[in-house]
């Protein structure tokens, strides 16, 4: 209002024309106070100018006007002029009013003329007046509808060289948003007036999500309340919440990840997505995993074809089977011919499988195949092969023996007759020249060598090494008590088993033998050995009549002499009136852990050069014995440690760690040294150093460890495509029965025996899930358990966290994530296949147990999906540990 009254009263001083003044401009004097006529405040809210360009002052976000921006002035100033007054008269302040300005003002109704012939200054009409278009602005030429710090719209005029007091030429924007030169208020406000009461005017309500408009009415009272709503963060559902201008764009709250699809075949680039609202452009899949977006028939569903393309996105191109295959036969020998039997259906050639004809008999020699020629006869002892020699392929081995039962004369011919029985094949022997075949037993014969039992005797054939018997069987007496002998009809011998009595009574040196039994052709006798009690004092002794004696020596005998056995010293002994040596004779451990002398003297040694110079559980280091150490203290070689293991420079002895990589030694990789029952498909779970593409951090082994175990509800070796889901067919019942079925488990169950001196035992894990956040709170709760069977549990789960709730992804645990809440960033998964949005992990955690000494019990370690077969997750499992102390009796998971 200061600047308006500045306005009049120096139109009146300059001689102002007739022309009547349009409706006054009021401008308040003071934020939050309205002046009255005698210039003073009420204290009730006004409107108040502000900088044009200050975004601070903008509507509240419920709808209604800032309160410290007011929109109205209860009632207009009235506003006289004194005729006596000659000069301009700024008024900045209520204060500035001079004292008569109450006696001296005028009714609003009179008309304020200016003297005479006096140039007067034409009021300008339209300046902030309400508007809602350029057409409320007609009062003066060129007049336009403009934004008025953001918060209100009013008339503006160009820029004519000047602006009236209380206006300057500054840059404005008109409702479209385009710039131009006019004269707005200095203080950023325009006032609602009684002349401009039921006027409409724009508002906008404006916050960090954006700016909305509305309009507000010029009312008796101020102004009406601004209809604009409140700016909201953009949601997906069809609205423009933030008043933009554009409805569900890229990141709106509930938008999904879409990825670009490039190529139209279902599976996008999943290195080229946007959060979306709906499928928009190229971003149309849900599903990443394309490895070349760019041609149709390049996705993880396509088929396998020979072109040189990996079709299907397995990180495998032109695989075996592929469609397109031709048949490749193996060549070990590289002679071109394949081996029949060995083949593949392959788009080129493959290691050794590279001929694409078979029929080669001999694949270890490059000299034989169906392109060799046949060779000469082959004779061989007596079988002479024609045709081809042996692995020739082109014509069948011919084998048969040499005629006239004669052998091989040379490596290529038979005899054709024969000088000694060496020349007759098996069965004949050689007579006159030529090859006779041997005679039965019972046959006339003069040689042994014309009998086929090479035994003529009598002239006879007959079985057995001696004569044959004709008739008398004493020629059958073979001078053993417990058989009876027989001679044939045939000539021959044969014997038959007695249980007749054998054997006499006698000392063999201090062994007393007694009479024994036939028992299977064998004389069985017992004997007894004379001992004296392992006593000095006693010495045994042996009689063939009187079996077994004792002679005991006198009191007082020495029996035991100064000793040092191994690592012992013995006092000597002396027999006591009852034969025994047990007089004297204490007995000490050598000092320091070392053992006896090595010189044979009855004393111990005073140091060591050794190990064997130590006593059991000892080591030599530095002449001196130091007890072996246990396992996990550091050690400089496996003499040093209990359990004779030293690895890493630390004692373990079993199996430690130690999974080897490549393999499935999955116990093992976790510490556990028992065996292992497996479950699942061999591809859900492997041995592996650490878990992601960054510097081993968070997510590798323990400390002096080399590897854990990895278990996955998909396939192990793709973390990458985890999110995608892999069903492995391998469905079964919950394990904790907390859900109907459990869908791709994995897992594996050890039974243990606790050492005697344990007291609980303790684990680590991380998990991983690409279901999180998404699913939190669903039916599709990837979890991992370890089931405890024992005494005290029955097939309970140990791992769960302070509500008693599994390891899923609606536990507390999960604090590596991207999004709010996450104690660590998404980038802290990096290579994992569980960062950018799809997922997230609980770190690293560890379960305790309480057990006691000597415990049997068996532990189940497995990880399944719940609700379907996509969205896969991943567990960790490390050092798997004894506890001497654990507090608690109970089950913790930390």
């Amino acid at each position: 209002m200061r600047y308006l009254m500045a306005y009049l009263l120096t139109a009146t001083v300059l001689g102002c024309g007739d022309s009547p003044a349009s409706a006054p401009i009021v401008l308040d004097t003071d934020a939050g106070a309205e002046v009255d006529a005698a210039g003073e405040t009420d204290g009730e809210d006004t409107f108040v100018p502000t900088d044009a360009t200050d975004d601070e002052d903008t509507n509240a976000t419920d709808g209604t006007e800032d309160a410290n921006a007011p929109d109205s002035i209860d009632e207009p100033m009235d506003v006289s002029v004194d005729e006596d007054i000659a000069d301009p008269v700024d008024i900045e302040d209520p204060e500035d009013i001079p004292t008569d300005a109450a006696a001296d003002s005028v009714e609003p109704s009179e008309e304020i003329d200016a003297e005479p012939g006096e140039d007067a200054l034409e009021p300008i009409k339209a300046l902030c007046a309400p508007c809602t278009t350029d057409s409320d602005c007609t009062q003066d030429a060129g007049a336009f509808c403009a934004k008025i710090a953001k918060t209100a719209s009013a008339c503006v005029t160009p820029c004519a060289g000047t602006c009236p007091d209380g206006y300057e030429c500054s840059t404005a924007f008109t409702l479209d948003g385009t710039e131009s030169e006019a004269c707005v208020p200095v203080e950023g406000q325009c006032a609602c007036t009684d002349d401009y009461v039921g006027a409409e005017s724009f508002c906008w309500s404006t916050n960090d999500n954006g700016s909305c408009q509305g309009s507000k009415v010029c009312t008796a009272s101020g102004w009406g309340p601004c209809s604009a709503s409140t700016p909201a963060a953009e949601t997906c559902g069809g609205g423009d919440e933030n008043c933009d201008g554009s409805i569900d764009e890229e990141n709106a709250e509930g938008c999904s990840t879409i990825f670009a699809d490039g190529d139209g075949d279902g599976f996008g680039n999943e290195t080229d997505f946007k959060c979306l609202c709906a499928a928009s452009g190229n971003y149309t899949s849900l599903v990443a995993g394309d490895c070349n977006d760019e041609i149709k028939e390049v996705n993880p569903n396509a088929t396998e074809v020979c072109n040189t393309l990996d079709d299907n996105c397995d990180d495998i191109t032109d695989p075996v089977g592929s469609v397109g295959c031709e048949t490749w036969w193996y060549d070990q020998d590289l002679d071109g011919w394949g081996k029949s039997s060995e083949s593949i259906c392959a788009c080129a050639p493959t290691g050794k499988y590279t001929s694409q004809q078979p029929g080669d008999c001999t694949d270890t020699d490059g000299l034989t195949n169906p392109d060799q020629p046949c060779g000469p006869s082959v004779c061989n002892i007596f079988i002479v092969s024609g045709g081809c020699p042996p692995g020739a392929c082109d014509t069948p081995n011919i084998s048969k023996p040499c005629p006239g039962a004669l052998v091989c004369a040379d490596s290529s011919s038979c005899r054709t007759t024969c000088a000694s029985n060496v020349h007759c094949q098996p069965g004949f022997y050689c007579a006159a020249g030529a090859c006779v075949a041997e005679l039965a037993a019972g046959s006339p014969c003069t040689l042994d060598a014309e009998c086929a039992t090479q035994n003529c005797g009598n002239g006879f054939c007959c079985t057995g090494s001696n004569n044959c018997c004709n008739g008398n069987s004493t020629a059958c007496d073979d001078q053993n008590p417990c058989t009876d002998q027989v001679c044939n009809s045939d000539f021959t011998c044969s014997y038959s088993f007695n249980n007749a009595p054998c054997g006499e009574q006698k000392c063999d040196g201090l062994n007393f033998i007694q009479p024994g039994t036939c028992d299977a052709g064998t004389c069985v006798q017992s004997s007894i050995e004379c001992l004296s009690l392992d006593d000095p004092c006693q010495t045994p002794t042996c009689d063939n009549a009187a079996g077994c004696g004792v002679n005991t020596l006198a009191e007082g005998t020495v029996c035991a002499a100064d000793a040092c056995i191994g690592f012992e010293l013995f006092e000597a002994k002396t027999c006591d009136a009852q034969g025994q040596c047990t007089v004297g004779g204490g007995t000490i451990p050598c000092p320091n852990a070392l053992v006896c002398a090595s010189d044979g003297s009855p004393q111990c040694a005073t140091s060591c050069t050794g190990d064997e110079g130590c006593q059991p559980d000892s080591f030599c280091i530095n002449a001196n014995c130091e007890e072996k150490k246990l396992d996990g203290v550091s050690c400089g070689g496996d003499n040093e440690c209990k359990s004779d293991s030293c690895i890493d420079s630390i004692c373990c002895g079993g199996c430690c760690d130690y999974g080897t990589l490549g393999t499935n030694k999955y116990g093992q990789a976790a510490e556990i040294c028992e065996d292992i029952v497996f479950e699942g498909k061999n591809s859900c779970a492997r041995v592996i150093s650490s878990f992601g593409n960054f510097t081993p951090g968070d997510i590798a082994p323990a400390l002096n460890d080399s590897a854990f175990t990895q278990l996955s509800t998909g396939v192990a070796a793709q973390v990458s495509n985890q999110q995608y889901g892999e069903n492995q067919n391998t469905d079964g019942p919950d394990p904790d029965g907390t859900a109907t079925i459990a869908n791709d488990l994995c897992g594996f169950t050890a039974t243990f025996t606790a050492p005697a001196d344990a007291q609980g035992f303790a684990f680590d894990f991380i998990f991983f899930s690409s279901e999180y956040p998404e699913y939190v709170g669903s039916e599709f709760n990837d979890t991992f358990n370890v089931m405890m069977t024992s005494d005290q549990y029955d097939n309970e789960n140990i791992a769960f966290d302070n509500t008693g709730a599994p390891i899923s992804i609606n536990v507390a645990f999960f604090d590596i994530c991207n999004g709010a809440g996450c104690t660590s960033p998404g980038s802290a998964l990096l290579g994992t296949g569980y960062n950018g949005w799809i997922g997230g992990s609980t770190g690293w955690l560890t379960t305790t147990v309480p057990i006691s000494g000597g415990e049997e019990f068996t532990l189940r370690f497995v990880i399944y999906d719940e609700g379907d077969h996509f969205f896969d997750s991943d567990v960790l499992i490390n050092n798997f540990r004894w506890l001497e102390f654990v507090s608690g009796t109970g089950p913790v998971t930390e």
